[in-house]
């Protein structure tokens, strides 16, 4: 780095200085590139520095030791996968296998968990914790983070192996482009995401990754607080056929596109209770459309949003789930057999991993068979879709094994699957 600032002083030194009012565009563009680029060269050693810094000048026992070499790094984005690692961290712990858990929220729940073999730490958020990541010494570091050395968080050269765990039930189809093209490894559900990553890797002719297929962990988690949780029937005074809308964020998502009209016919239909399940993530990102929604939707016997960690407790009370292509929708059909009606045609392929899909992923290909798939011009009939789809879910438990197999296979045994490829990884190196 040194060298390539110094190299581009040079230039600027011994560049002529005489001043011409004529400057070609072959020689404009190559300037503007020279100076865009001598910027961002200035910028990456600036944040460097001052991190540095920051880093030297904070508490001790604040700091993360960089230097250090660990055995295993799992990092967590936050509490919201705090279940995809805890079955992890349970079984690695159980092992005595030494394990350093970073998270970029100091509300994760795995900061309050006693381990014995596992240490916790939080690392700060956004450039806090890229400098971390970005100069530690491990063995094997495990993250549900994807981009790895395409977005902020780059490949330490202290670090052996790169592992990318999924976090949802549906396929890496919607990942960013080149989002698992740099690790070494990837934890994935079942045969679906198996062979889309072989697909990606032939395509790009990118290096060829681990695929250990495991199941999921966070499912996991959830068959478990089902199965301790007593739900009852209690959201609504009254018992009616229950609608649950729980979709994905973002502009190709269904409140975003539909959301108005969709609540409208629900309200309107006067025969159904609802609940509003909105991902997180619409609550930061589309904050006024969320706004104008809650505030033409209000609260009221019959209509319900709901804003908990998870959606146990309205998948539970709900008949039918209304979605797009969130991975919810795989976690009502795997934990609850019941039919899903989905918005799928407004997908925005550019600038994904679908875009060098030569086909619709599993997931996509599998929403006809769990129920029907939807476009605009339905909206006006779903109070009689939504009727038809529950008198034929007994339909579903064929596929169920099928999906099951594809995308989530090994119910229960996920942790130990996931600790068993960590164990074997660690030994080779």
């Amino acid at each position: 780095m040194y060298h390539l600032i110094m190299l581009s002083l040079l230039l600027f030194a011994v560049t002529p200085s005489n001043v011409y009012a004529y400057l070609d565009p072959g020689s404009g563009s190559m300037i503007v590139s020279v100076i865009i680029a001598m910027v961002t060269i200035l910028i990456y050693v600036t944040k460097s520095f001052i991190y540095g810094k920051m880093k030297a000048l904070g508490k001790k026992s604040d700091m993360t030791d960089t230097k250090r070499e660990y055995n295993v790094v799992v990092y967590s984005e936050g509490g919201q996968y705090w279940n995809v690692f805890h079955p992890i961290l349970r079984e690695l712990d159980a092992r005595g296998i030494p394990t350093m858990f970073f998270t970029s929220r100091n509300d994760d729940p795995g900061l309050a968990v006693d381990f014995t073999n596992v240490e916790k730490k939080f690392i700060g958020e956004g450039h806090n914790a890229f400098f971390v990541l970005n100069k530690i010494k491990a063995k094997m570091v495990l993250m549900t983070t994807p981009g790895l050395g395409v977005l902020q968080i780059k490949r330490s050269k202290g670090v052996k192996h790169y592992s990318h765990i999924t976090h949802a039930t549906g396929t890496c189809f919607s990942y960013k482009a080149f989002s698992l093209d740099y690790f070494d490894s990837v934890l994935v559900g079942g045969t679906a995401d198996r062979d889309l990553i072989a697909e990606l890797e032939e395509k790009r002719r990118s290096a060829k990754k681990q695929v250990e297929m495991i199941g999921s962990t966070y499912l996991d988690e959830l068959r478990l607080k089902l199965k301790n949780s007593g739900y009852v029937y209690n959201m609504f005074s009254e018992k009616k056929t229950t609608v649950l809308v729980s979709p994905t964020w973002g502009n190709h998502g269904l409140l975003s596109k539909y959301g108005q009209k969709l609540l409208k016919t629900l309200s309107d239909c006067g025969t159904f209770n609802i609940i509003v399940r909105p991902h997180p993530q619409s609550f930061i990102s589309e904050k006024n459309l969320m706004e104008e929604l809650m505030k033409n939707f209000p609260e009221t016997e019959n209509l319900k949003w709901d804003r908990e960690k998870d959606g146990l407790n309205s998948m539970f009370h709900s008949d039918i789930m209304i979605s797009d292509f969130s991975g919810i929708i795989f976690d009502y059909l795997f934990l609850f057999e019941r039919p899903v009606l989905t918005f799928k045609s407004q997908f925005e392929k550019r600038g994904r991993e679908a875009m060098d899909l030569k086909d619709d992923s599993y997931d996509i290909k599998i929403l006809d068979r769990i129920g029907k798939t939807l476009t605009e011009s339905d909206i006006s009939e779903i109070p009689a879709i939504i009727n038809s789809s529950i008198s034929e879910k007994q339909a579903l438990s064929s596929v169920v094994k099928e999906a099951e197999d594809a995308l989530a296979r090994h119910p229960g045994e996920a942790g130990k699957r996931a600790a068993d490829f960590i164990q074997s990884v660690i030994k080779t190196i």
